[in-house]
């Protein structure tokens, strides 16, 4: 081989190889914590939610990465009322301490390759002191070469999107 051959040859294999690593799919964290925030829609067309209950705002907090299968969550849940007077109205929160989150690959069968699935358990406080079981779906996607992750409601029952940048 000549001079020329072999950086024709360095060239190709560096080029291979950058091209596979800008495709390789990014990791949910395995340690660390990240601060998120998750935003919900105003209720279109919605006019009196008053006689339906509170329906939900945004929801703020930290996950807190144990290991690639678990967290932690600790968030708080603004609840608003919507009325055609003197609306939104912030209503009593609901806050969510040391819930354990099981973290999962998503797959082409269940969602989409890249992302992840978790699933937030524990007992969700009100500020009145009342308790309710919270089991919240969340989809998950790392962008941002780690440092942010995508969220999205994934139950069905509550839209909302946001993201959780890592600290």
């Amino acid at each position: 081989m000549n001079f020329i051959s072999v950086i024709r040859f360095i060239l190709l294999i560096s080029i291979a190889l950058l091209g596979a690593s800008a495709h390789a799919l990014l990791a949910l964290p395995t340690t660390g914590t990240c601060g998120f925030l998750i935003t919900e829609p105003v209720p279109y067309g919605m006019t009196d939610v008053d006689r339906m209950g509170e329906t939900g705002y945004n929801f703020m907090g930290v996950i807190v990465f144990n290991n690639a299968s678990s967290a932690t969550l600790n968030g708080v849940y603004m609840n608003a009322v919507y009325s055609s007077q003197n609306s939104p109205q912030l209503r009593t929160p609901a806050y969510l301490n040391n819930a354990a989150v099981s973290i999962a690959p998503l797959t082409a069968s269940n969602g989409f390759l890249g992302g992840y699935r978790l699933v937030v358990t524990g007992q969700a406080v009100m500020a009145n002191k009342t308790t309710s079981k919270a089991t919240l779906n969340i989809n998950a996607l790392p962008v941002n070469g780690g440092k942010s992750i995508l969220l999205q409601f994934a139950d069905g029952t509550q839209p909302g999107s946001g993201v959780c940048q890592m600290q």
